[in-house]
């Protein structure tokens, strides 16, 4: 890739750099990404038929208005028990009860101590038992991490550790319905980069200790739920018991067991979408079992290392975007194009369960993109300063076009730099000034040339010629510089402006005529060669010039021999510009005059004249 050499591009590129390396740890960096996850957590939310491994009995409000609260222990074990009786293979009781409640308490250490598929919760962080008594490997700790804005998002699958009692909730329903007592191994030997790490996806160091992974809630509203009530009333259906995990926990308002999780509030509801915490367990314990199911998670977030490639890749193509496009336009739909077809694949991807981070990408391509853009702007409206300073307005669309797209290559510290190249030079002479002069007043006389010189330097513009030089009572017109159409061409386009000057000379002379001024009469002289061509001047006077013997050899034939000047208009051409024009046109005629002899060159040279039509 070709980057400008510009040092001040190059200093706001640094810039660009510095600014997302400050970005990159940027509180709200994490936030526009939590924001863009929870959205599309929101839109990929799927209703099916009830989850296969997983039934939930919640404690509801009317179970609390019927049994009221805390639930005594008889009905507990009452539901257990009944429950059990349909064979699921894992039952967890999302409830504390390290306290018995009621008369016969000593039931739920019964029922734990004889019933192996039987799950109490303890809480790390609240310093709360299990039911007393429980087996070491029937208990597991329900605690759940929140992010800073108190949602769930993350899940603690596991912690290293060498006590038999510390296992998560999911972990443990997930040993038992799996019969495995190898999960913890199993988990511990996967691939690391399976797991969150403290900058994964749009997570910004956050606490990535044990092994944690992401959350889906694809299958949020997919459990099929029953209350306390209908399962001790035998109002329930036993296929979604048998062979299932049942997690028994509260699902009542009251008992504040309630979650924020990333449903945007913008799809679901007005605030963070809440949901009871057995059904956070019932989320995690499914996500769980598909990962042995499946061998992978339902959402893996990409690592720094790999964040920082794609960053890295972004900018670089949005480095090309900006410095290869030949107009600033293309390059700013080039841009927009790059960022929505990212985010689109982004989203995308994010859908399908792999979050990449959307908001320090796109950066990555704003940043640099529009202070690239800006640099152009302002570089292109110096460019365009010189190139009206030195050619003026008379410059044809065409050239204009052309030295516009190709004013990199061309300009350099302000100035077109100076190079040979082969030109066609057209130099124009208004016969009869001197009469013109003694017989016009002078602002008739300004007027009378403006009149002529207007005419012809139409014609040069026409013909994609430019307008070098004014020289009072005549012009220098050059074809082929500062870009060429090709020598052949150039030539021709030279050849065609005088034709046209011939033809339609009438009509300028009947204007003139109305006017009471002199009919205007004019000499041509035309050449093809190499000549040097640059910026000439300082920066307050600054002027592009054309110089060497082929301007002098054209110059040379608009005077020669004078006498034989028995037109309206005389145009003598050069054997190079002849040759140049059969080149890619033999239908132009020319008349021939021999070798002459010119003034001030030292070479005969072939001269021939150019009658129009």
């Amino acid at each position: 890739m070709k980057i400008k050499s510009d040092f001040s591009r190059s200093y706001l590129y640094f810039l660009a750099i510095i600014s997302l390396v400050l970005f990159s740890t940027a509180p709200f960096i994490e936030s526009l990404d939590l924001l863009i996850f929870d959205i599309v957590t929101s839109l990929s939310i799927r209703k099916s038929t009830p989850n296969k491994h997983i039934s939930i009995i919640g404690i509801s409000e009317t179970d609390l208005k019927k049994y009221k609260w805390p639930i005594d222990d008889k009905y507990l074990c009452e539901a257990i028990k009944k429950i059990d009786q349909f064979e699921p293979k894992a039952i967890g009781i999302d409830i504390y009860r390290d306290i018995g409640i009621g008369d016969k308490k000593q039931c739920l250490i019964d029922l734990i101590n004889n019933t192996r598929k039987l799950v109490s919760i303890y809480s790390i962080v609240e310093n709360i038992e299990a039911i007393p008594q429980s087996p070491k490997e029937q208990i597991a700790y329900n605690d759940i991490i929140l992010d800073k804005d108190r949602v769930v998002r993350r899940d603690l699958l596991h912690v290293s550790s060498k006590s038999e009692r510390e296992v998560s909730l999911p972990m443990r329903l997930t040993e038992i319905y799996l019969q495995n007592n190898n999960i913890y191994r199993e988990i511990e030997s996967l691939n690391p980069n399976k797991w969150l790490n403290k900058n994964s996806g749009g997570y910004i160091n956050v606490d990535s200790s044990g092994y944690q992974s992401l959350l889906s809630y694809k299958s949020i509203f997919n459990y099929k739920q029953y209350t306390l009530d209908e399962i001790l009333n035998n109002n329930f259906d036993p296929t979604y018991i048998k062979d299932k995990i049942v997690i028994l926990g509260s699902t009542a308002e009251s008992l504040k067991d309630f979650y924020e999780v990333p449903l945007s509030k913008t799809i679901i509801s007005d605030s963070f979408y809440q949901v009871p915490g057995v059904i956070i367990h019932a989320i995690r314990t499914n996500s769980l079992i598909n990962l042995f199911e499946t061998n992978h998670l339902e959402i893996t977030a990409l690592n720094l290392d790999k964040k920082v490639i794609i960053n890295i890749l972004n900018f670089l193509i949005t480095l090309v975007i900006v410095e290869r496009s030949t107009k600033i336009i293309r390059s700013l739909i080039k841009l927009v194009l790059f960022i929505l077809l990212f985010s689109i694949l982004n989203i995308s991807l994010l859908f399908y369960g792999f979050w990449i981070s959307t908001t320090l990408p796109i950066l990555s391509i704003l940043l640099p993109g529009c202070l690239g853009l800006i640099q152009r702007g302002i570089t292109s409206q110096r460019h365009h300063k010189i190139i009206r300073k030195l050619l003026g307005q008379t410059t044809s669309p065409e050239i204009a076009e052309q030295l516009w797209l190709s004013r990199d290559s061309i300009i350099k510290d302000g100035k077109l730099y100076g190079k040979e190249q082969i030109v066609t030079a057209l130099f124009l002479d208004i016969c009869d000034f001197t009469s013109a002069s003694e017989n016009l007043s002078p602002s008739e006389l300004i007027s009378w040339l403006n009149e002529i010189l207007s005419f012809c330097v139409d014609k040069v513009i026409i013909n994609n010629g430019i307008v070098n030089k004014f020289t009072g009572d005549g012009l220098l017109a050059i074809y082929g510089a500062p870009v060429s159409s090709g020598t052949g061409e150039d030539a021709l386009n030279s050849i065609n402006t005088a034709k046209m000057i011939i033809k339609d000379l009438s009509s300028l002379n009947e204007s003139l005529k109305y006017k009471d001024y002199p009919k205007a009469r004019i000499r041509i002289g035309i050449h093809s060669g190499l000549a040097t061509t640059g910026s000439l001047g300082t920066s307050d006077r600054l002027e592009y010039a054309v110089i060497g013997e082929t301007i002098n050899c054209a110059s040379r034939l608009e005077s020669f021999d004078k006498t034989r000047n028995i037109s309206d208009v005389r145009v003598l051409v050069s054997g190079e510009t002849k040759k140049e024009v059969l080149k890619i046109n033999s239908d132009v005629s020319f008349t021939e005059w021999g070798e002459q002899k010119v003034k001030g060159l030292d070479r005969m040279i072939d001269i021939y004249e150019i009658k129009g039509k």
